[in-house]
């Protein structure tokens, strides 16, 4: 009895290790097949976008596609344009609801209007102030949305 217990035991072992091991076999695999995937992305957003997207340089021609796109022209990289978008509004909205709520103080200088700017209104005061200085576009794209906003509306 003992030995045939033993003998069940042993292949229900056997049985049990192989399922394990085919268990980790498709894990690995899974994985493989994520991390190629995840990889994958930074050569795809490079045949995207030219460059890395972070400074000045890819901030106007991304602002220009926008504004190109709001004139009825055809956006040749509606990514890079999105972007561009994403970058304004949101250093935009936060500036004006930091500074609503009392927690930027006026001394670092931007005072959007109490009735606040619309995305369009955003992007112009951004390409204007790129536009005029090119000397500053190494800078990184959100200080340079700051600059910008803080060139436009200055606290008083």
């Amino acid at each position: 009895m003992t030995r045939l217990l033993r003998i069940v035991v042993k292949n229900y072992s056997v049985r049990f290790l192989n399922d394990e091991v085919l268990k980790m076999k498709k894990i690995r695999i899974m994985l493989i097949a994520f991390l190629s995937g995840f990889f994958a992305i930074p050569s795809a957003h490079s045949q995207l976008f030219p460059s890395s997207l972070n400074d000045g340089n890819d901030l106007i021609v991304s602002c220009e596609l926008v504004l190109d796109g709001a004139q009825g022209k055809k956006v040749t990289n509606p990514m890079a344009a999105g972007w561009c978008l994403g970058v304004v509004s949101g250093v935009r909205d936060i500036i004006s609801g930091f500074t609503a709520g009392g927690h930027i103080p006026s001394e670092l200088g931007v005072c959007l209007p109490s009735s606040g700017i619309n995305n369009g209104q955003a992007i112009r005061v951004v390409k204007k102030y790129l536009d005029n200085n090119p000397q500053n576009l190494h800078i990184p794209a959100s200080f340079l949305v700051a600059y910008a906003l803080r060139s436009a509306y200055p606290c008083n």
